[in-house]
């Protein structure tokens, strides 16, 4: 069930003590082919939602919903293939509220946080913005630096991840300004080509450390390069 991983992987990100450079084992046994064949079908219908946004109607609250879910799943799925991620494991309690925020935000129904909500949606570009910036900055890096396919592994998970949480905000958005929307799906449709790149390369890369070599999914987290 997808629902297990989403609930062991933060719990056992945020249990981890320590530095960087080591690898944690979630003790999920899944088939990586399989997981890997889920991440792109996931990651294919974010995308979709990303290039077709600017030509369909206002979405309902069902179809929002659903990107947001796949958003979420496929960054799930993208820890669990990861043989590392190029940021502090401090930052991962940050990534997961990240990925809960928008499908609150999105399912939400209480009238006394409505105000809040409809707040939060309107600024929601000020997340999208940042958050796909250091996306593309890792999938630069993985396209420029030259570095060996482990590197070029934990950098294209790593900017998938801030990729899918950046298209989760994108999906919530609701700007007021007519500029800020047109902005902010041209944005999305630019990170959403970049982001089908990086899925399609990490399928032919093998996730490296213990993760990749025993068919176990797990986590590990490496120091950002300086």
């Amino acid at each position: 069930m997808p629902d297990t991983p989403a609930l062991v992987v933060p719990a056992a990100l945020l249990a981890q003590g320590g530095g960087h450079d080591h690898v944690l084992s979630v003790g999920v046994s899944i088939g990586p082919l399989l997981l890997r064949v889920a991440l792109l079908a996931a990651v294919s219908f974010v995308v979709g939602f990303g290039l077709a946004r600017g030509f369909l109607a206002e979405p309902d609250r069902r179809s929002v919903a659903a990107v947001v879910a796949c958003a979420g799943g496929a960054a799930v799925m993208v820890l669990l293939l990861s043989g590392g991620l190029n940021m502090s494991e401090r930052l991962v309690p940050l990534l997961v509220l990240l990925l809960i925020a928008p499908l609150y935000l999105v399912l939400s129904r209480d009238p006394r946080f409505a105000p809040a909500v409809g707040r939060a949606r309107r600024f929601a570009p000020w997340v999208f913005w940042p958050v796909a910036l250091l996306a593309a900055d890792q999938f630069a890096r993985a396209w420029l630096s030259g570095t060996g396919p482990e590197r070029t592994a934990t950098l294209l998970h790593t900017g998938s991840a801030f990729a899918l949480v950046a298209m989760s905000w994108f999906a919530v958005s609701r700007p007021r300004r007519t500029a800020g929307a047109v902005g902010a799906r041209i944005g999305a449709a630019a990170l959403s080509m970049v982001l089908i790149w990086g899925a399609a390369q990490t399928m032919l890369l093998h996730s490296a450390g213990p993760a990749g070599a025993t068919g176990q999914a797990g986590v590990g987290f490496t120091a950002p390069a300086r």
